[in-house]
């Protein structure tokens, strides 16, 4: 299957690493086409309701396929029911800046030769070392767009009766509010993973102070970036110390390269292309 809700793991093989504090409360593998037909994660609908704006299809229209998670990431067939061709529409904007963010990973999914063909022609191998010529790539993208694309992501496949405890989720992507919780987390592993996917985890423990109601990851060729973020009636404090001392721990299952803590609070960041990430993807033959 493409789309998992909790109970379809085998929980002692998907939860190993993070089994402690959390369950996976969804999920959906990427580079899924070929399947016969598309997935619905909220499941068929005889009357649809907006689960963003809240206009109804005597209101609006829902004519467009409204991928819970965008094609560039290699999702074609897991989409949603409850999100209306406005909002859908609305959203690219989000789904824009996610594409500038993670241009290396993309570059390794064979989803943009033009940057590969640049890339290659500054990488050379003299007797098996890597050489690399040439300035590195840099790139400028909205970090707020980023951040409530993924926040997005995780509010689709919420079931329909928990969204009322997200409605500050809901007023962020549709407003110009900034998130409680502002920062991401982005490993890099040492090898590719088995396959790609974005997993929503829940907490355990509905008194847990110390840990937040949820964390959505991205999980994309050997790149981890994950999101934190709580239901309206809770607020843990997420600095880098407490990301750094309590939630990377959580994530032992992969053999982690680097990682690194990124605050997208700001409309503009710029960033360089990791060139040893790129130099690893070379190594593990992804390109």
């Amino acid at each position: 299957m493409n789309f998992l809700r909790y109970e379809d793991f085998n929980t002692e093989r998907e939860l190993s690493f993070i089994d402690e504090r959390y369950n996976i409360h969804s999920a959906i593998v990427l580079n899924n086409i070929g399947r016969p037909k598309y997935i619905y994660v909220d499941g068929e609908k005889n009357f649809k309701t907006c689960r963003f704006c809240g206009k109804t299809e005597n209101e609006i229209t829902f004519n467009s396929k409204s991928h819970v998670v965008p094609k560039f990431l290699g999702n074609f067939l897991v989409i949603s029911n409850s999100e209306c061709d406005e909002c859908n529409a609305f959203f690219s904007k989000y789904e824009t800046e996610l594409e500038k963010y993670i241009k290396i990973p993309l570059i390794a999914n064979l989803k943009d030769k033009e940057l590969k063909d640049r890339f290659a022609k500054n990488i050379e191998r003299v007797q098996g070392e890597i050489i690399l010529k040439g300035e590195q790539e840099k790139v400028e993208f909205n970090g707020l767009y980023v951040l409530k694309i993924l926040l997005k992501f995780a509010f689709s496949l919420l079931k329909d009766d928990e969204l009322n405890e997200y409605k500050n989720i809901k007023s962020v992507l549709l407003n110009d509010d900034i998130p409680n919780i502002t920062k991401i987390l982005d490993i890099t592993s040492r090898t590719p993973f088995d396959w790609n996917s974005v997993i929503l985890y829940e907490n355990k423990f509905k008194d847990d102070d110390k840990y937040v109601d949820n964390i959505l990851t991205l999980n994309f060729n050997m790149k981890k970036y994950i999101i934190f973020f709580n239901k309206d009636n809770k607020k843990t404090e997420l600095s880098e110390n407490i990301i750094r001392e309590d939630y990377i721990k959580l994530f032992n299952d992969i053999d982690i390269y680097n990682w690194r803590i990124r605050d997208f609070n700001n409309e503009r960041i710029q960033i360089k292309f990791n060139l040893d990430i790129f130099m690893e993807f070379i190594k593990n033959k992804i390109i």
